[in-house]
């Protein structure tokens, strides 16, 4: 959804200030409310029984946090959501969002919104099934290009993140150490390229790379 639409039908909607660093809802609460992403970048992520942080996907602006709590499929929150960035979020009573979502402007937002988190998440979940740490990152980086890129000259797209190695590593499953050791020579491909964090991606070496002609199908 678009979260100044949302303003717009609640005008006196607030808004609750998270500052980088700060956990917004932890996994098993029980939240107070209903999070929708006004601006800022939010970490998902779950830990395994060994510590070890895995990351599951990003919240950006418009989302709903927690919204399998806010539909009723689970009783509390499913993972930790964590500020990377300085986020501004509406808050606002879970009956009060449900019912604005039946309104036929929102419903179609969110159903188009909802589609292409679908699309990402059936990306990851074969980013996952890759045997090979090489593969594991290049789908993972297709999931990052359709979830959050956006195209800067023909071909080039910049993801929408600021993504460490580690944060890669734990999106993949991988460590630290390997997960920069394929990034170096995926970098040598012209495949992606990197910088203080942030990426660039060609869409057609990437594809080339990953050998699956059947997602170049998929629109952005």
């Amino acid at each position: 959804m678009e979260a100044e639409d949302l303003k717009k039908h609640f005008p006196e909607l607030t808004s609750r200030f998270f500052s980088a660093g700060e956990t917004i809802l932890y996994q098993g609460e029980l939240p107070r409310t209903a999070y929708v992403v006004k601006s800022g970048l939010i970490k998902i992520y779950s830990i395994s029984v060994n510590g070890e942080e895995r990351i599951v996907d990003f919240g950006v602006g418009g989302e709903i946090l927690a919204s399998s709590w806010v539909f009723g499929n689970a009783s509390s929150t499913l993972y930790y959501y964590q500020a990377i960035e300085d986020c501004d979020l509406y808050e606002i009573s879970r009956s009060d969002l449900l019912t604005y979502l039946k309104t036929s402007k929102a419903a179609s937002v969110m159903l188009e919104r909802v589609n292409g988190q679908y699309t990402a998440a059936m990306l990851r979940i074969t980013a996952l099934e890759q045997a090979r740490a090489r593969d594991k990152i290049l789908f993972t980086f297709y999931y990052l290009l359709q979830r959050f890129g956006k195209e800067i000259v023909p071909g080039w797209y910049t993801i929408h993140l600021s993504l460490t190695h580690q944060m890669v590593a734990d999106l993949v499953g991988l460590t630290r150490e390997t997960t920069a050791v394929e990034l170096s020579s995926i970098k040598k491909t012209k495949v992606l390229s990197y910088k203080r964090q942030k990426y660039l991606v060609h869409k057609n070496r990437l594809l080339k790379a990953i050998g699956e002609d059947t997602f170049a199908n998929i629109t952005f």
